[in-house]
């Protein structure tokens, strides 16, 4: 990691300590309106989320009022988070802590991951447990009556016994040399031949390190106007997916013809 990022994640996690200390209370979402402009913390139950292409995830309390507060959650550059973040969110209690903040007559708290927390899980009623169903009792078995045991025959005088005739053993077959298979032949081996470089593959490297250069001050920007409390850190955060996007395309262009 370089020393750049070292100061970036720093700095970010000072923030996340300064907000959680200010922000001891802890209040409902419906009482937010209250403490526009202080850091506080919210706690309520995520009724709705969402993850829009610019890779933010928006969390609402109440997905029937345009008006309620929701938390804008801004996804870092490195994240170990997955592709959709609401997922871990949704239908849970948690706790935010940051600046209540008013964005087009809208409450609003714009966080990072380190600054919201599940706290809570909301359980669905334990479902009834079938009756067990009535076994049919087991038939018995049936006994059939035994038929009368009939009496012996007579013995018929005895006759002397014949001798069978033995039978005529079976013609030899001829003895035959079966000769053995011949070795597979192998076709012979060509080598591979080597493809010269795609002088493409060195464009296309070139412009992955500028987007990625490009992101990595696009994110301090990002940070530091976190960092000084200021609004106007989304619009920030949505130069960030443009710029994603083309690195992605980037990085499949590389992938086909730059294996």
């Amino acid at each position: 990691m370089s020393r750049r990022r070292l100061a970036v994640a720093t700095l970010a996690w000072a923030l996340a300590l300064a907000t959680q200390a200010a922000a001891r209370d802890v209040v409902p979402w419906t009482a937010a309106g209250e403490h526009v402009d202080r850091l506080v913390t919210i706690e309520g139950v995520v009724a709705r989320g969402y993850t829009t292409p610019e890779r933010r995830c928006i969390l609402e309390f109440d997905a029937d009022d345009p008006a309620a507060l929701r938390v804008v959650l801004l996804i870092p550059l490195v994240t170990d988070l997955p592709r959709e973040p609401h997922r871990l969110y949704q239908g849970k209690r948690v706790q935010v802590s940051g600046r209540v903040t008013r964005f087009q007559r809208r409450l609003e708290m714009v966080v990072t991951p380190n600054q919201i927390e599940v706290v809570g899980l909301t359980e669905a009623p334990p479902a009834s447990a079938p009756a067990p169903s009535a076994k049919p009792p087991t038939p018995l078995p049936t006994t059939t009556p035994r038929p009368p045991v009939a009496a012996p025959p007579a013995e018929a005088p005895s006759t002397p016994a014949v001798a069978p005739t033995p039978a005529p053993p079976p013609p030899a077959v001829p003895f035959r040399v079966v000769p053995p298979p011949a070795p597979p032949t192998t076709a012979p081996t060509t080598p591979p031949t080597t493809l010269p470089p795609d002088p493409m593959c060195r464009t296309l490297d070139d412009e992955r390190s500028a987007i990625r250069a490009e992101l990595r001050e696009q994110n301090e920007a990002l940070q530091r106007c976190l960092a000084e409390g200021r609004s106007g850190c989304a619009a920030l955060g949505d130069r960030l997916g443009p710029l994603l996007s083309r690195l992605e395309g980037v990085e499949q262009q590389l992938a086909r013809r730059c294996p």
